[in-house]
């Protein structure tokens, strides 16, 4: 297993705070910890509204191997703030200003699956092709609306959504590539009936 490193995960929706995109985020970054990692959380609208983004980006991301993002999609796009800031990413390794950064990986949440998931996904790994990264794999995590609330206020209707996590981010501790079984259990919807019916926003 190669030695632990350094991550960041950053959240690209516009409404971070309320999305389930923030929910797998943190909690991927729990386990990244656990493993040993340093995995560092962050906003793409913060990094955007602290000024000169290059710059910010160019510090939190030195030293850094691995970089996941996660974010929230309806429609097989990229949400605006996270783009604009791989655009940063890829301008500033073209000019020569390496970051680093090895690995990419990425995690979306959909209503549903299907072109729009593929499609988001295909969006990270044509970026991580095109800026000389490692493809480590993407999650298309499908129907769970969690409102931004940490798994244990979603009921035990999470715990296949958390068994493929884990996963992921076992394999990606360990310098592999996320797994195909992982892959297969968060695409697949809860039972909403297990889920506390307070938690309602995407």
């Amino acid at each position: 297993m190669p030695e632990a490193g350094n991550a960041v995960l950053i959240c690209g929706d516009a409404c971070p705070s309320f999305t389930t995109a923030h929910t797998v985020c943190a909690y991927a970054a729990e386990k990244l910890a656990a493993a040993g990692w340093r995995a560092r959380v962050v906003f793409a609208g913060d990094l955007l509204r602290e000024g000169n983004c290059v710059r910010n980006l160019k510090i939190l991301l030195e030293g850094s191997s691995l970089l996941m993002v996660a974010f929230a999609s309806a429609g097989g796009s990229l949400p605006a703030p996270l783009v604009k800031i791989l655009e940063a990413i890829a301008a500033a390794r073209s000019a020569g200003q390496d970051t680093g950064l090895l690995r990419l990986a990425a995690i979306g949440c959909f209503p549903c699956g299907g072109a729009d998931a593929e499609n988001a996904l295909d969006m990270c790994r044509s970026f991580a092709k095109g800026t000389g990264m490692e493809w480590s794999g993407g999650l298309a995590v499908c129907g769970w609306f969690t409102g931004g609330k940490p798994f244990a206020a979603t009921g035990a209707g999470a715990a296949r959504l958390r068994k493929g996590l884990d996963a992921a981010m076992q394999s990606l501790a360990a310098g592999q590539a996320i797994p195909e079984s992982a892959m297969e259990q968060v695409s697949q919807p809860p039972d909403l009936s297990s889920l506390k019916s307070s938690v309602k926003k995407f």
